[in-house]
């Protein structure tokens, strides 16, 4: 059943036109037109989509997840977690999370199956206050808000703030240089979990450890599915497996995946990085399926 799962979700095209809760897949939505949409699935189909608040930002935004469980029941079957929007920039991620979120709550009767076997838990923008200044100041934004250093940034012209997706606490400590400038692209902040969105996806999921099966977390840019590890060449311990469902999901994806790589962070980018939330996601949440497609 996973193999199939992760078939079907490679092979998702998103559509065009208009639906119900005043969003569509036209043109990308600001961060207030992603939450109405999700207050709109908790509000006209209570028997499957709620909304909880797991968080609040630096500048006091909501960090809002959907949770997709029959009855609103979840806990009782394996779960699978998607993020996206964790670099601001990247607004690809939330359009495919709504997407997504239709095709499980709107279009039930034809995914049933879906949210029958497993408990689905969406966060669209893992990163509202960088989502929020790509609309609204720098389209150019990565990081989050931290205003700790935000002086010494400005004098610079480089952006201040943190790397979420560097912030994770599994083999978080890094002595480099950049991971330790606090105006880089890649500051991975004081300490690990430093951050109240880090904290946030940590604390829900950690209640849930040992259920997660699918950890899927969405970037853009790059035609790449980047598996463990980060840190190192070391293989992760579901490697094969891993990477034959990725092989299919790819297959699936017909000419579109053709160009798709597939392998760890040093053999798709050619990089190292430390922090990540997919390395946390297998070091620590002991997540069997994690990924991050590109």
């Amino acid at each position: 059943m996973i193999r199939k799962l992760v078939i079907l979700l490679c092979s998702v095209r998103t559509g065009a036109g208009n639906i119900h809760g005043n969003h569509s897949w036209t043109e990308y939505h600001s961060l207030q037109r992603h939450q109405e949409y999700l207050q709109y699935l908790q509000q006209n189909y209570p028997q499957l989509a709620e909304v909880e608040e797991i968080g609040i930002s630096h500048k006091a935004r909501p960090i809002l997840l959907l949770k997709i469980c029959p009855y609103r029941k979840c806990g009782t079957r394996p779960a699978i977690w998607f993020d996206s929007g964790i670099h601001g920039r990247e607004w690809i991620g939330p359009a495919v999370m709504a997407f997504l979120a239709r095709e499980l709550v709107e279009r039930n009767e034809e995914n049933r199956r879906l949210t029958q076997l497993y408990d689905w838990y969406l966060l669209t923008v893992a990163n509202p206050d960088g989502y929020h200044e790509t609309f609204t100041g720098d389209r150019e934004w990565r990081k989050n808000k931290n205003p700790r250093h935000a002086n010494t940034c400005d004098a610079s012209r480089r952006h201040f703030g943190v790397d979420l997706n560097r912030n994770f606490g599994y083999f978080w400590a890094d002595d480099r240089a950049d991971p330790n400038n606090p105006c880089s692209q890649n500051y991975h902040g004081e300490a690990e979990f430093s951050e109240p969105e880090a904290r946030a996806i940590r604390d829900f999921l950690l209640k849930r450890k040992g259920k997660v099966v699918i950890f899927n977390t969405v970037h853009s840019a790059g035609e790449k599915f980047v598996i463990p590890w980060g840190h190192t060449d070391k293989p992760f311990k579901n490697e094969d497996i891993l990477m034959e469902l990725l092989k299919a999901g790819r297959a699936a994806m017909g000419q579109h995946g053709e160009r798709y790589i597939i392998g760890n962070l040093r053999k798709t980018y050619g990089i190292v990085a430390h922090g990540g939330s997919v390395n946390w996601a297998a070091g620590v949440l002991r997540a069997k399926f994690p990924f991050v497609p590109n």
